[in-house]
């Protein structure tokens, strides 16, 4: 049996007390610094709405899900988003559309980087936001998941609770700052800001010791000399005008 949030964050306290300020918390700083009352918000790769908008759910006048399905288990009212099936690569909207587009941890899945990256320039109004979180690909932990089989990610998110439909192909064709950094560029947006962080603890809270280990590494991970371990990519780009 997984861990609940609240023994989690017990743990946090006890191991790592800044380990949300120092992942998602970096991201909800992006989102508070840049979404403004009656924004139009594109989340992409998520039908459903991500986890993270649900605190600005009253700011935001409409937020589009667009995802390659909607999950059959997901009933109506557990949408934070307006669903869209779609290929991020052909998205079905108009250009200068969104004020902003949340990417969470869907970058790895995708297998033509290069033409998602296009069409969120294209959809973003000028001044508008890209902010993503993505695995970083020289990691320890996310150079041995790449090695293992997709049925063995399968098997192991089934012991954090996620169902066998949640759990998607990974091809990491743009996971490193570098690479990332490239094809932003290239698709015309301007870089913000561009950091690792280590979230490795939130693969392991199936037991409540290799949680605790998982913290203590991620804690680890942030000496100097040790950033290198980092798991995760945060990323804020502009479009200019």
């Amino acid at each position: 049996m997984p861990l609940s949030f609240q023994q989690r964050d017990d743990l946090k306290q006890r191991f790592f007390p800044n380990a949300d300020s120092q992942s998602v918390g970096v991201v909800r700083a992006a989102l508070e610094r840049h979404l403004q009352v009656g924004d139009v918000v594109l989340d992409a790769g998520s039908s459903g709405g991500t986890w993270v908008l649900r605190r600005y759910a009253n700011d935001m006048r409409l937020v589009v899900g667009a995802d390659v399905a909607i999950p059959d288990t997901m009933a109506t009212g557990e949408r934070e988003a307006e669903p869209v099936v779609t290929d991020l690569a052909t998205l079905p909207f108009d250009a200068s559309s969104y004020d902003l587009i949340l990417c969470y941890n869907v970058i790895e899945h995708l297998v033509d980087p290069d033409a998602v990256f296009a069409e969120f320039a294209r959809v973003l109004k000028p001044h508008g936001i890209l902010i993503f979180k993505a695995p970083a690909f020289w990691s320890p932990v996310i150079l041995f998941s790449y090695i293992l089989p997709f049925s063995v990610h399968r098997l192991f998110k089934s012991l954090l609770g996620v169902g066998a439909d949640d759990v998607f192909p990974t091809y990491y064709r743009c996971n490193t700052t570098t690479k990332l950094h490239r094809a932003l560029s290239a698709a015309g947006l301007q870089q913000e800001l561009l950091i690792t962080v280590d979230q490795t603890y939130g693969y392991f809270y199936f037991s409540r010791i290799t949680y605790a280990l998982g913290l203590l590494y991620s804690r680890l991970t942030n000496l100097p000399g040790l950033r290198w371990l980092h798991n995760a990519i945060i990323g804020v780009y502009v479009k200019p005008v």
